[in-house]
């Protein structure tokens, strides 16, 4: 066989090789998920820009119709065609501000005065009166912030697609369920829920149809932002 019909076979079979379909499409669940969410956030991917928010936008204004909080966190310029929402919808450049909370057990020993100093870029906590038997293990440290009951990842092939938003925020991603919608040819299984369907042109045409499969009517503003969707 000569390398031309090699050649030629190969460019055969990866032009016939049919694209990859990961669907866990399991209606109920998906609504248990967004009805029970008090707080959703929606990351539409970068790459794909205005199909991605208009996706995100639209899924977030029926949320929004349910009565719970949305979010969607877009950490770039809103694209001219999308300034109309800004108002409309809660869109954030980042993860809300995290806080160090130091928990001191003071249970039988009386607080007199709380001081704080810094030296050699260390914040020191100064906590009077101490008995010399103190035990530290009464310290405690933790972090607080908001707290996302579902998070819904829009165009994202794994979630190392969203960048820092993951790397810089990667605890926040382990506890509440993740929905991924996407319409790659290859999608990692990252999300509670994956819909991964690519038989879709765009994913402002996956939404649409995800949102009417589900059974939610697209108020005004989600059917704007899907028709701007529809136009790129």
């Amino acid at each position: 066989m000569t390398n031309e019909l090699k050649a030629g076979i190969i460019h055969l079979l990866e032009v016939k090789k049919p694209k990859v379909m990961l669907i866990s499409d399991d209606k109920k669940h998906i609504l248990d998920l967004i009805e029970s969410a008090q707080k959703t956030l929606v990351i539409p991917v970068a790459s794909k820009e205005k199909d991605s928010l208009s996706a995100a936008l639209a899924i977030s204004f029926i949320i929004k119709d349910l009565s719970k909080e949305v979010s969607i966190l877009y950490p770039y310029d809103i694209p001219s065609e999308f300034k109309e929402f800004e108002n409309l919808v809660d869109i954030k450049k980042e993860f809300d501000q995290k806080s160090l909370v130091v928990g001191i057990n003071y249970k039988d020993t009386p607080v007199e005065k709380i001081n704080y100093y810094i030296k050699d870029d260390t914040l020191n906590l100064v906590v009077t009166p101490v008995p010399s038997n103190f035990d530290l293990s009464r310290v405690s440290f933790t972090k607080t912030g908001t707290k996302y009951d579902l998070i819904i990842v829009i165009g994202a092939k794994d979630l190392g697609e969203l960048g820092n938003i993951y790397y810089e925020n990667i605890d926040d991603f382990k506890k509440p369920p993740v929905l991924n919608i996407s319409n790659g040819d290859i999608s990692e299984n990252y999300g509670t829920i994956n819909i991964n369907d690519p038989t879709f042109d765009s994913l402002t045409e996956l939404m649409y149809n995800k949102l009417a499969l589900w059974g939610f009517k697209p108020n005004k503003n989600a059917a704007k932002a899907l028709l701007i969707g529809f136009k790129q």
